[in-house]
């Protein structure tokens, strides 16, 4: 199974959890060519009631070395959502 998601110029590091795939807020905000992350956390705030548990949640990754970071992931629903 390939695990290669593409929308416009970006490609997804797709993050698989519970056998559903999930995207990077971070790259979502890349591929609808908003500005910033933060875009993407705005709508998500403002709409949260709208979410269900598994179309987004917050996972803590290691991202270089010893570094973790928390970011928000979205389901393909999720994503949708967003949009």
């Amino acid at each position: 199974m390939s695990n290669a998601l593409a929308f416009h110029d970006v490609t997804f590091d797709v993050k698989i959890i519970n056998n559903a795939i999930y995207l990077a807020s971070v790259q979502l905000a890349q591929a609808l060519d908003y500005q910033s992350e933060d875009a993407i956390s705005r709508i998500y705030r403002r709409n949260a009631d709208e979410f269900t548990a598994d179309m987004s949640q917050t996972v803590t990754l290691t991202v270089s070395g010893n570094y973790q970071k928390t970011v928000r992931l979205f389901s393909l629903r999720g994503a949708h959502l967003v949009v």
